[in-house]
This record gives C-alpha cells, sequence and structure tokens, in this order.
C-alpha cells in the first residue's frame, strides 16, 4: 500500500513503524460450528533485525467438539506477562498476576 501511495520506505523502516504503533493482536478464526472465536492474544515486543517479535499471552485451548456439533474449549494464559501491564495498571486497569499464570486447560 505504501509503495502504491508513492511512499518510498524500506521495508525495515516500515516494520518498525508498525511494531511502535501495534500493541496487541487479536486473532479471530471461524470454527466449524460456524462461530468466530478469538484464538489467540499476543503482545508486538519489538523487532530483532527486520523480524517483528511477538509474546502470545492468551490462547484458545480446543478439546474437541459436544454432540450438537459445537466447537468445545477454554480460554488458557501461556504464563507471559505482557510489557504494558505497567501501562495497564496506570490506567486504572489493575489486572493481577495471577491472571497470566501458565495454566492447562
Amino acid at each position: 500500500m505504501f509503495a502504491m501511495a508513492g511512499w518510498n520506505i524500506t521495508t525495515k523502516n516500515l516494520r518498525s513503524q508498525i511494531a511502535s504503533a501495534i500493541h496487541l493482536i487479536v486473532q479471530m478464526e471461524r470454527q466449524e460450528d460456524g462461530k468466530r472465536r478469538m484464538v489467540s492474544i499476543s503482545e508486538i515486543n519489538g523487532m530483532e533485525g527486520e523480524i517483528i517479535t511477538m509474546s502470545e499471552i492468551f490462547k484458545f485451548q480446543r478439546h474437541g467438539m459436544d454432540e450438537e456439533g459445537n466447537v468445545i474449549g477454554n480460554y488458557v494464559a501461556t504464563g507471559v506477562v505482557p510489557q504494558c501491564h505497567e501501562q495497564l495498571s496506570k490506567r486504572g486497569l489493575d489486572l493481577p498476576f495471577e491472571l497470566f499464570a501458565e495454566s492447562y486447560g
């Protein structure tokens, strides 16, 4: 899109701009039962060379399907405390560290 607009920017600089502008990524997925579910919440950590690095914070852990054809599962923490935790606390969203403790569905 940048190239189509006539901007002359390197891939590394473009990725750096994206990494500094976006903090969290929420991934949605349409599953077999036709419902859209949030399947992952990840935080962008920054850049390593030309690669944007991310850490998954929460994920949907699927267990199977029930008799009606609905997907069964639950959300689990991966054990990663997001770097933005302190910023959230400063803004009045005080999330306990236990929320991010690694869990096994």
